[in-house]
């Protein structure tokens, strides 16, 4: 009778990640076939799995931080963690198990097209996070906030302190430095259009982007309640288009994401960005 039950529950969990839709996109992931990977499947529903094990959320960070752990340290910055979850999934879900992963120092891969294909996804650098988890044992010099720049290399150190100053919640020194250039945010509004400031313009239509975002130093990506995963897809994808065009001219700039994390600490110190 157990083993009646185990094997029901392998063809369920199974046959529920057959059926997780994924978003769409045309890019590619790479990777050697050594590559240490975790998989997290995310349902249109709310449940969580890593890997079989359906968890909380909460928990996340903290288990794949001490699975890091257990590799040699000159190993741990190859580690990947690929999410799969369902296009129609609440991107506030989203949004939280990309916190998880941030404060574990983990980059996190976003899988997309059809679940059996690995090769089909996109890197894509994930925000910060308000507090990590302790390391026990020294990161080596190249971190997560160098080695994930899949887009674009930071020439100008400002750039940087600013996006560490905000999730640091050091909100004097980041209002200083952002005097000292020209910011932008990018907000989707639907899966047709989206804001730069306040400027609409279609979400696909890359060229008219990158007119307006040639003439800012940084991008501010910011998101609204009501957006679902594949909202998410949609936007980062248009922009990685955009950088297609960017990295042509020699116009790269840098990308932050503002986390629904460090929005809420935003409005309550009402600082504004």
């Amino acid at each position: 009778m157990k083993k009646l039950l185990l094997i029901l529950l392998i063809f369920q969990i199974s046959y529920s990640q057959s059926n997780l839709n994924l978003p769409i996109s045309d890019y590619e992931l790479n990777f050697k076939s050594l590559t240490p990977i975790s998989n997290i499947y995310v349902y249109k529903n709310g449940d969580v799995y890593l890997e079989k094990e359906k968890t909380r959320i909460s928990d996340l960070g903290m288990t794949l931080f001490e699975t890091k752990n257990e590799f040699p340290i000159q190993n741990q910055r190859f580690i990947q963690v690929h999410l799969l979850a369902d296009k129609s999934t609440d991107f506030e879900i989203i949004d939280s198990i990309k916190t998880q992963m941030s404060s574990a120092r983990l980059h996190l891969y976003y899988r997309t097209n059809h679940i059996e294909d690995v090769t089909k996804g996109i890197n894509w650098r994930n925000h910060s996070s308000l507090k990590y988890f302790e390391i026990k044992e020294k990161e080596p010099e190249s971190n997560s906030e160098s080695d994930f720049f899949e887009i674009v290399t930071i020439k100008n150190p400002i750039e940087l302190q600013i996006n560490e100053e905000l999730y640091s919640l050091n909100l004097d020194k980041a209002k200083e430095l952002i005097k000292k250039i020209k910011y932008a945010n990018i907000r989707f509004i639907n899966k047709n259009r989206i804001k730069i400031n306040n400027i609409k313009v279609r979400i696909n239509d890359s060229q008219k982007i990158f007119d307006i975002i040639s003439n800012y130093d940084i991008l501010f990506i910011r998101f609204k309640d009501k957006m679902t995963y594949n909202d998410y897809i949609t936007l980062i994808t248009s922009i990685k288009d955009v950088y297609k065009i960017l990295r042509q001219e020699s116009k790269e700039k840098p990308v932050f994401e503002i986390s629904f994390e460090l929005e809420k600490e935003l409005k309550k110190n009402d600082f504004k960005l």
